[in-house]
This record gives C-alpha cells, structure tokens and sequence, in this order.
C-alpha cells in the first residue's frame, strides 16, 4: 500500500499561476492518414468504405481526410478514429466538408472509458466549414441559456455511463451514417486540433496586504456592540469626514452609567488565505491608555489580551497586533488549548470602563490592514491510496459490506437486493486543504444495478472545519451501471471555511457491487484571496415561479445579495428580456442600485425592472438577464426564466377528465403542489404514509393545499421500501394502516393509490412485493370498491404477471425515460402480456421524462411534446412528466444530473420556468380532455397525431423527425387554424380552403374546431425558405432567400424579433445584440406559417 497523506509547500517567494498549452494537432500535414483508421460500422453489417488521404482537396489545397461510406448494400455507418495519449481539454476545433448533409456525428472518449456521442448541426453546405466545439462549456452549460445550440442529439454509453465528462479525452471518431438513403456519402476532414486546459505553474510572491477599512458611501463591515451582557454602558461606531486618502472611525463608550465595554468587530471569514501574520492600523485618542483586543481563530477559539497599551496622543500613531502574541492568555471555547490556529476568523477591539479617567473614552482608527498569507499549491497529491496491503486503512470509516480485494489490491462495496435498506459507505481519513480548485481521481469498476441514473454510487467531498464540523458535502462523482476498470476524475471548488476534507463512497438507491483503486486528491488552483462581493442575483414577479397572469403586472424586483458593500461605480446594473435564442425584445435597460438594506451577513440592493412597454406576447417563453458590469465574479449576472399565462384551461373540468399526473422529487414542496395546478395539471402525487406500528398513524403533507387547490391527489404507500427490501412493514402493518389513511384522509376524492416504486429483484423477491400489493388491494377494496389503485411502476415484466399481480390493480404503470418509439414499444409489450395472462387493463406512466444532460432545453420541450402524443396515441391512459423541481437553496446543483430532469430553474429556491415548463402548460391544455383519433407518418419524416373531444375541439401535433420542411396541410372544412410553437409563441391563420402552408421542425400544436382528418398525404408548400442561408450578420445586413408561388408573390412578410429591421427580402441588425440565433417566420396571406432559425455570427 502506498498510503500518503501530504500537505501543502509554503514557500515565501512563489505561487501558483495557470498557463494555457498549445493546441495538439491531430492531423499531421506531412502525414495526413497517420494515427487513424477506418471501420465499417460492423455491428449493422452492409456498409463498406474506406479512409483515404485526398491530394490537393484541403481548405488551402493541401492534403487532407477524406473518409467514404458505401451504404448501397446497407449498413448503419462507417467512421474514421484517432486515439491519442490522455489529455484533458477545453475543446476542439477542425475543419469538415460533407456533401448536401446537415449534420453528422462525432465521438470522443473521456478518462473513464465513456463514449459521448454527439450530432453536431452544420449547413448544407459543400464547401469546407470550421467548426469549434467546446467540451467543457458544453458540460457545464447544459441546462442552461448558454447551452451549446448546435447540438442535435447526444447519447454517452461504457465507462461511468452518467452523461457527465471525466478527465482527460482519448479518443475521437468521426461518422457518416446511412439516412436511410443507401448512397454513398463523403466526408472531407482538416484541421483538427485539441485545446488543452491550463497547466499548473509557479509564480508570484505569497504575502499580500489587504485593506479592511474600506467605506462605501457610508457603508463598511464594522459592526458595534456596547457589550449589552453588562447593562449601562452606551456608545457608537461612526465614520468621520475623510482627514486624508483614510476614512476614520471613531469608536466611543459611555460608563458612566455602568457597563463594561464598547467595541468594533471585522469578520475575516471572507478571506481565502492560509494565515493573517499582522494586522496593522493607525489610532489616536486624547484619552484612551489602553484598549482590549480579541481575535477568533480558525477553530472557533477566542483569544483575549486586556490593558494594551497605547499611548495617548492628536497624532496618528501605528498599532500593529501580532495573533501569536496575542494567543496564549486568556481564551475559550474552539480548540480550547490557547494555541493559535490561524487565520484569523474575526477582530474585536473595544474600549472599557478604565480606558479613560473621565469613563468616557474616544478611540479613533484608520488605515486597517492585514498581511495575509497566501497558500502556495505545490502541485502533489494530499490523498493518494493504491490499496497495496491487505487491509483497509485503520482510520477510514465502513458502513456496511466494505471489504479488501486481495486479488485486485481494491477497496470493495457490496449490497444485495435484500439488504437495499442497508447504508453502505466509505469515508476517508481527514486530509488538509484550502479554498481553491482540487482535482479528484480514482479507478473504479461498477457493477450496480442502474435503471436511471439516480442509481448509482456517489463520491462526495465532505469538507471540514478545523475543528472537524461538517462544513459543507460536495457531489463529485456518480458512478453508475457496469463497466471494467475505468478512470474517473472532477474537478472539486472548494469553498472559504473549509479547512480539511474526506471524500465519501456511498450507494443511492442501487445494489451491486463496486471496485475502488488509485484514489487520489491533488490541488489544481487556489481560490482568489476574496470571494466575489456578489453572492447572488435573484428576481421575483408577482406570481410564483415568475408565470405571471396576463392581467399581472408586468414587472420584476431585482435582488443583489452582497457579501461586501458595492462601491458607487459597482452599483450600475444592466438588465434586458430575451427569447429562448437570445435576441433582445426591447434595448438594453439600466439601473442604479440605490443603499443597501443589511441582512444577516448580505447587503441587500434592490430595484425594480419595469417590462411594461416590452412586446411580450401571452403564451411564449422569456428570459430576464441581468448584470453588474462594474463588479466582478462568476455571481456578477445570472438570469430567469418568465412568461405570461393564462389560468390553465383544465381548470375547468373534473381531475379525472384530464389524463396527467404529477411526480415528483420530493411531493412535500409546497411550491411543487402549487405549480402543478398552475401548469393545468388536475392529479397531484403526493406521500401517503404511515408507521409501521401501532397505532399506525398516518399522514399526507400538502393534502390541505390540493383541497385548497380543487386537484385530485395520488398517495404511494409502504410497498414502496417492502421493494427496497424492508422488513418493517408486517401484512397486519399494511393492512390496518391503509385503512387508517383512508379513513382518515379517504373522503377526499378524486383519491388514487399507486402502490409501489420500480421494484427490482426476481424470485422470492417477486413473491414478497407481489403478496403485498394483494394485501393492500384487498384493503382498499374493502374500504372503497371504486377507489382506483395503479399497480406499482415496473417494466414489461413476465414474473409478476406469472406471480399474479395484474389481479391487484386497476391499472398498471411503467416508468421510462427513452425516445418516443420506446414509449410506443413498452405500452406495446403490455399489452401483449395483458392479453397472455388476461388481465387487460388500462396502462399509466407516473414517470415519462428525458436522460437530458447534455441536451438543450429546446431539446426537453420537443420530446416531451412528442411523448405525451405517443403515449395517448399508443393507448396509454394517464400520465406524469418527471419531474417538476427540487430545493437548492444555495444554488449548487445546476447542471447535475437531478437538476436536468426538472422544468423549473430551483436555484435558490426561487423555482424559475425553463423553456420545458412553458411546453409543459401548453402540452396539458391543448390534449386537455381530448381523446387520441389518428395518427399519420408520412414519407417526408413528417408525423401527425390527431386529438378531439366531445365538443368537437380537435388538436394536431406536428412535427419533423428529419431537417426542417416545409409542407401543406389539407384539412377541409377548417377555415380558422390557432397554433403554438414550440417556444409558447402563438399564431393565428385563416383559409376557406382548409390549406395551410406550415414550417415543421420542432413540435407545433395546431388547434381547430371540427371533424377534419388528417390528409392522407403532404404536399410540399409553394413557399420555401431557402437552403443557401447559413447565417445571419450581427453587424450588418443579411439577404433572406425564400421561393414562392405567383400567386403568394408580394403577399407574404418576415417576422422578426424587436428592434431587427426587415425591408423586403432583407434584415439588418440593431446596433448591437448578443441574439445567438434568429427565430424569423415567414408569413401573410392568412395561411402561411414558415417559422426557421439562423445562427447570429459576427
């Protein structure tokens, strides 16, 4: 075993610094094909090609890459791969030709031996265009407004098999694929280059003096106190007019009356530093002989010096305080040991009852500085465990079957299915660190079982205190499905306070077993000597979630929580509303903050963000953004989601009319239930319980507010942990306490019971899960006979139909979160058993939702829209998109795997709309009580699905699974055709034909009153938009091709977003924008909706 606990080099003369690496080339010019080789997709057998160099056909008429798929005979793809030794990358960039294609695929491989796919759009174009993709930004942006948007589609599988990239890059494979064309395609390749990230390097001087006297308009970080444990004593803090370039405080005391003391306090708590070696200030007093002193160190302790001496005097004289010579008197609580344990966490000085004769004292100071002492990273790992002797480490911490592999030299966690309610963890020795960026590295190979990636193992950082409190747990890594050995890194911020650390392994929700090797933990960077003074932005609106009612005001309060006071040029904050692709809706806006309001340890500014006068259409998605131009940090800007909706048509009818469902995280947040009604959703799921016994009380948090709200609710029961392998619930326990919560909380009605979780196992297990749900369905049912119970949410499973649990249900349930088809395919497969064990009964899903990491949230709202269609259309009954939010009160969990699936930005709790939740509104009220009619794929990639109710209220959903078309829908007999884009933008047209010339991408919900069909057929529209655009000129003007009939000829407008100019065929651009695409429509003539998106460039 090479067990090695280090510790940091501090050394007087250097620092550490980042240095950016050059590019690494992976085409060499003078030997193009060298390090590359083709393959012909073997697994879909048929294609044959080959990788070639191509002399004279590069960008500059050199040589290049020409990779050539022969799909005549079929096949899937042929691809051309580079491996390279490990590197870790900011991104890549490389020239690509490919003939009439608009997108093709890359691959690249990280440390861990996952395998991320991406489909990367391009024009189709056939000439050479350059492309740069940055990795890093697309990881850590997904989610977000800033997500990369040339991304069609990603898909990761192997090695930690989570979405998420780690560590270096070792491979990288380009594809051409079929298109169900069986042609023959080429690519052209050139240029390609790796960007490495910065290197570690050494630097700079380590001590640095920082000022702690800073005034702001009257505002700083002293605080007063005149000792109130001793009564009498009264006094203040003031700051007097400037003498020179320093402010003064004057600190005063009255005791005349009794008590004790008056002093200031600084915090120091912000400051990232190793040790505060002096703090140096300037004083005078005509009456003061001495003051007390009292400094905090990092464990908590207090460290007390009376009677110090100054010397009475009108001129300023220099104090200077040592924290080692301080320490060693009088002290409490922390480590208690009168030892100092730097740094400083807090500064107390105090004038007292006999600092001066007359019990009066007056203490000015100034010029307060400390000499602080910079932590020099020396770059070697503080924790480093190969596992080379035969036992674990005496000083870690095991839960559960943690073992030592002899064979492997590995750390092993193992969980049966039968013990799932069992904790299993590891938790490593303390090690130091400091604030800053430190790298986490380790080997490992799964086993678990992973349904989803909320199964899996988590390693977290646990950071310490000093004084070895938890200070904050930070996820790093998520370990999921099976997989060999793979390397797994992540980069871990570490926060101010934390003074030491562990890492922790842990299983959530899976079984299985897990290997660990080679754990490491190395610094990277260190944090800045001072956090950010802007802690946050946050906005809020009339309504919750910022989903304001088109009667609402239109109008936001902006907050600045800061952890110092903004400085009068810091305090100009800029503010603008965009669409989803970033243009402006209106000029760029700002305001100054005006005095700070003190809350707790937060200065707290706020304004108001007028959008009155903003052309903000009701239904249609927007983003506020805003930004302190003069202040610095990555807290300096943040945004939120807003629209403006109208109470959800669903209210309207009975819970049960309308076939949606809600899930959740966690069913207790009253934000949750709230917004679900807001959304239309009419059923709230929420956490029936009881004790497992007696009494058996029961409980369901928030049933007063889905009454309140007028929903339906939906209750789990205990089956769920009797599936985790629990043993606390007995038959009696089930039955006796089912019935408490119905006859306590049953006569609220409409009331559904799902019985159980995604049960896993086989065997006994079966059986066990099986015999409860009997006993809880012959409960209910004795209770209620019309008391509906959806079986528990399980796949296509032939066991428990063998076992007999269809019996014990009204309705089954599954949960899923693939494509579309696989919906189709899994209600396919019920029914199938249904039929086999003749227990035909209706199908809901608790749980639809999207593996959406990686994915723009465009993406989110398209398949959810095309999976609500599918699912109705495939003859499922009732169903739940997952899942709505999650509390994140500091705002740490953007972009995790958790955060992905949620429609609402948690962020601070402040539960903001993404792009999905405004999809989410529309999708639930346009289906509304409508019934599935028909559906049609057409030939084009074109599918249609066709929705009425009783009323004749008739929904298409239309979209493209292909490129973008544009087409002509026949209905006849529909003269007024409304519609919804795939933003919430509404459109309006009108044609005593029934023809419509509609643009198809992304899902459109067309609605119209009557009994039309769907058209056997489409025909491809008279107006076009042309293929040649490829972008759209920030700074200038830009031609916009489009065809048309004669007879639409002069009829027909282009829609542009405010302050975009358009004369005719043409638009020019404002002044300035950050728009990173166009949403345009071409329309007019009362039928024509051509809706398309161009990238902005410069």
């Amino acid at each position: 075993m090479n067990r090695t606990l280090s510790f940091f080099l501090f050394i007087s003369a250097t620092s550490l610094t980042l240095a950016m690496g050059a590019p690494i080339p992976l085409i060499d010019p003078s030997d193009v094909a060298a390090g590359w080789r083709f393959d012909n997709g073997r697994e879909f057998p048929g294609a044959t090609g080959e990788l070639v160099v191509d002399p004279g056909a590069g960008v500059r008429g050199e040589d290049c890459l020409k990779l050539i798929g022969d799909f005549t005979g079929g096949g899937g793809y042929v691809q051309a791969m580079r491996r390279f030794y490990p590197v870790e990358i900011e991104g890549l960039s490389f020239q690509v030709k490919a003939e009439q294609a608009t997108r093709f695929t890359m691959r690249i491989g990280d440390g861990s031996g996952q395998t991320h796919q991406i489909d990367i759009g391009v024009e189709p174009d056939n000439g050479w265009q350059e492309i740069e993709f940055p990795i890093q930004r697309f990881f850590e942006s997904r989610g977000t407004a800033e997500a990369v948007t040339n991304v069609l589609r990603y898909q990761s599988w192997g090695g930690a098999d989570d979405g998420k990239w780690h560590g270096e890059a070792t491979y990288i494979c380009f594809l051409l694929g079929n298109g169900g064309s069986d042609t023959v395609r080429t690519m052209w390749l050139q240029d390609l280059d790796l960007d490495p990230l910065p290197q570690a390097v050494e630097g700079a001087s380590v001590i640095q003096t920082i000022s702690l006297s800073e005034v702001y308009d009257g505002l700083h970080e002293w605080g007063f106190s005149n000792g109130p444990e001793f009564k009498g004593a009264t006094g203040d803090l003031v700051v007097l007019e400037k003498e020179s370039e320093f402010p003064i405080f004057q600190l005063s005391g009255n005791f005349t009356n009794g008590g004790a003391y008056c002093g200031t306090t600084r915090s120091l708590r912000e400051f990232n530093v190793e040790d505060i070696k002096a703090i140096r200030m300037e004083v005078r007093s005509e009456n003061v002989g001495s003051i007390t002193l009292r400094l905090s160190d990092s464990t908590g302790q207090a460290h007390q010096r009376r009677g110090f001496r100054i010397e009475e005097s009108q001129t300023w004289k220099e104090l200077v305080i040592y924290p080692e010579e301080i320490a060693g008197g009088e002290h409490w609580g922390g480590a208690k040991d009168g030892k100092w344990h730097g740094p400083a966490q807090s500064l107390f000085l105090s004038v007292t009852n006999v600092s001066a004769p007359d019990k009066k004292p007056v203490l000015q100071f100034r010029n307060v500085q400390a000499d602080m002492v910079v932590p020099v990273f020396s770059a070697q790992p503080v924790l480093t465990e190969t596992f080379e002797t035969e036992a674990i480490p005496s000083d870690w911490k095991t839960e559960g079957n943690v073992e030592f592999s002899g064979d492997s030299q590995s750390l092993n966690l193992t969980r049966e299915l039968d013990d799932i309610e069992t904790s299993i963890s590891v938790e490593t020795a303390a090690f130091q660190v400091e604030p800053g960026q430190w790298l986490l590295t380790l080997r490992a190979q799964p086993d678990l079982h992973s349904p989803d990636n909320s199964y899996r193992a988590a390693v977290d950082f646990v950071g310490l205190s000093s004084a070895g409190e938890v200070v904050q747990t930070i996820p790093a890594l998520d370990i999921t499905g099976k997989s060999e050995w793979s390397n797994y890194q992540r980069k871990v911020d570490i926060p101010t306070g934390v003074k030491r650390g562990a890492l922790r392994i842990h299983f959530e929700k899976t079984y299985g077993s897990l290997g660990i090797d080679d754990l490491s933990v190395t610094p990277l960077a260190p944090a800045p000597i001072t956090e950010s003074k802007v802690d946050r932005i946050l906005f809020s609106s009339a309504q919750l979630g910022n989903l304001l009612f088109p009667d609402d005001a239109r109008d936001f309060t902006v907050e600045v929580h800061c952890r110092k006071p903004l400085t009068n040029s810091e305090r100009d904050l800029s503010w603008v509303v965009r669409d989803y692709w970033g243009a402006e809706q209106g000029s760029v806006q700002s305001v100054h903050l005006g005095s700070p309001e003190k809350s707790g340890n937060s200065f707290v500014y706020r304004a108001s963000l007028p959008c009155g006068d903003l052309p903000l259409e009701v239904g249609r998605y927007y983003e506020l953004h805003a930004s302190l131009s003069g202040a610095e940090g990555k807290n300096s800007e943040n945004h939120s989601g807003f629209a403006i909706l109208p109470e959800a048509e669903t209210h309207q009818y009975a819970p049960m009319e309308v076939p949606f469902t809600a899930r959740n995280w966690d069913n207790r947040v009253e934000a949750y239930v709230r917004l679900t009604h807001r959304l239309g959703v009419r059923v709230c799921g929420l956490w029936g319980r009881w004790s497992s016994k007696p009494p058996y009380e029961a409980q369901v948090p928030q049933l007063e507010l889905v009454k309140e709200l007028g929903m339906g609710w939906l209750t789990n029961t205990p089956a769920a942990q009797i599936e985790r392998g629990s043993t606390d619930y007995t038959s009696e326990a089930l039955e006796k306490g089912v019935l408490n919560l119905l006859e306590n909380f049953g006569d609220y009605r409409p009331m559904i019971v799902n019985l159980g979780n995604e049960p896993h196992g086989t065997g006994e297990r079966v059986l066990k899960n099986v015999e409860a749900y009997k006993t809880l369905y012959k409960a209910i049912k004795s209770f209620d006979p019309d008391l509906p119970v959806v079986a528990t949410s399980v796949e296509p499973n032939e066991e428990y139909f063998q076992a007999g649990y269809g019996e014990y249900c009204d309705a089954f349930d599954f949960h899923i979160y693939e494509s579309a088809e696989r919906v189709r395919r899994t209600i396919g497969e019920y029914r199938e058993l249904q039929k086999e064990y003749d227990v035909v009964k209706p199908i809901w899903s608790t749980e639809l939702g999207l593996n959406s990491q990686g994915m723009t949230r465009l993406r989110v709202a398209g398949e959810l829209h095309k999976k609500f269609a599918t699912f109705f259309a495939a003859g499922g009954e009732n169903v739940s998109w997952f899942g709505l939010l999650y509390p994140d009160p500091e705002g740490k969990a953007l972009g995790t795997f958790g955060d992905s699936h949620n429609v609402f930005d948690s962020r601070y709790n402040r539960y903001n709309p993404r792009l999905d939740a405004v999809a989410y509104y529309h999708g639930v009220n346009a289906i509304s009580v409508k019934d599935f009619v028909e559906e049609k794929h057409y030939p084009n990639g074109v599918r249609a699905f066709l929705f009425r109710d009783s009323e004749e209220e008739s929904l298409i959903v239309l979209w493209s699974e292909e490129e973008r078309k544009d087409v002509m829908l026949q209905l006849d007999g529909v003269t007024d055709l409304s519609g919804i884009d795939i933003d919430g933008s509404p459109f309006s047209l009108k044609s005593e034909s029934g023809q419509y010339h509609l643009g198809v991408a992304e899902p459109l919900l067309l609605r119209f009153r009557g009994e039309a069909h769907l058209p056997e057929g489409l025909l491809e529209s008279s107006v076009s938009i042309g293929s040649e655009l490829s972008s759209i000129s920030r700074s200038g003007t830009t031609k916009i091709p489009f065809e048309t009939s004669e007879e639409l000829s002069g009829k027909l407008k282009l829609a542009a977003p405010p302050r975009w100019t358009v004369e005719g065929g043409t638009i020019e651009a404002p002044d300035r924008t950050e728009a990173r695409e166009l949403f345009l429509v071409l329309k007019g003539n009362g039928n024509v909706y051509l809706p398309f998106r161009v990238p902005v460039s410069e």
